[in-house]
């Protein structure tokens, strides 16, 4: 396989992609979601932010919570319930072409079935940044809606870019680890179901039943843990009341939605893992299956 003929497939798979209109279908309610996601995550934390600064115990404690970050929070949860849009689409990848019987036309137009995998391989991450961007300004807008004129509670420019840098990140992987899925399952149903019940709710309930610690190297709280233990920092760093607080402690962890939260980086390296893996299970998964 040549640049050139990776090129012409690639741009194959973005002709395919704009063709149909599942890509706007889903990017519609990833933007809509994640804004009112941002936007009630952001106003909760105001309002208590507020009622515990009109409480005469913190009056006469002299505390003053006007600069406190509290709406890192909802950002990093908001993007993280934006991704499972893109995690949808590139799950979608390879089903799709298979309900619609177009995948034999696109095994023999293209040089091998594995050229054709590497063209959907590079398409879909450059989705999932789009979504990534969508999520990320979406959520900060929500954010900035909820906290209404108290500035002072919103992330620091710096934290800001951290936090959505590294979602962009989890939007590109999850959508690696849907086009990964897909290409095991090849079935649209399937793969929806698959990944939307793992991701929203079976994990979850896993991750109940484990030590805290061990919790954070489960796929989607790897996920989370990548924006949310960046979210903890950013918080903590933006308040003088919790010197002696760390990201890992529970309760900043229940706030950030990331139960177990590792290192963002580390939580990243192992997320970037699982993309791997189920990549490589696809890619094995299709050299020789029938496609009849």
């Amino acid at each position: 396989m040549d640049i050139e003929t990776i090129g012409n497939l690639v741009r194959a798979e973005f002709r395919k992609v704009l063709s149909t209109k599942l890509w706007w279908a889903l990017l519609i309610p990833t933007a809509a979601l994640t804004f009112l996601y941002a936007l009630i995550w952001s106003a909760l934390g105001v309002g208590v932010v507020e009622s515990l600064t009109d409480s005469p115990v913190y009056e006469q404690a002299g505390v003053d919570l006007q600069d406190t970050a509290i709406s890192v929070f909802g950002l990093a949860r908001a993007i993280n319930i934006g991704t499972i849009f893109p995690m949808l689409l590139g799950g979608l990848a390879l089903p799709t072409e298979i309900r619609h019987r177009t995948i034999t036309t696109s095994y023999l137009t293209a040089p091998t079935r594995m050229s054709v995998l590497t063209a959907k391989l590079i398409t879909y991450p450059i989705w999932g940044l789009l979504y990534g961007l969508v999520i990320s300004l979406s959520a900060s807008a929500g954010i900035a809606l909820g906290s209404k004129d108290n500035t002072g509670l919103l992330p620091p420019a710096a934290g800001w870019l951290q936090i959505v840098g590294t979602g962009l990140l989890e939007s590109v992987l999850w959508t690696l680890v849907g086009v990964g899925v897909g290409a095991l399952l090849r079935n649209v149903v399937g793969t929806s179901i698959t990944l939307l019940m793992y991701s929203i709710a079976v994990e979850n309930l896993v991750a109940l039943g484990l030590p805290w610690k061990v919790a954070g190297y489960l796929p989607n709280q790897a996920a989370d843990g990548m924006t949310s233990s960046l979210a903890g920092e950013v918080f903590l760093h933006s308040t003088t009341l919790l010197d002696q607080v760390d990201f890992r402690n529970e309760a900043i962890q229940i706030l950030a939605g990331a139960r177990g939260a590792l290192d963002w980086w580390l939580s990243g390296l192992i997320f970037l893992g699982y993309a791997a893996v189920f990549v490589v299970f696809g890619w094995l998964a299709n050299r020789n299956r029938d496609i009849t």
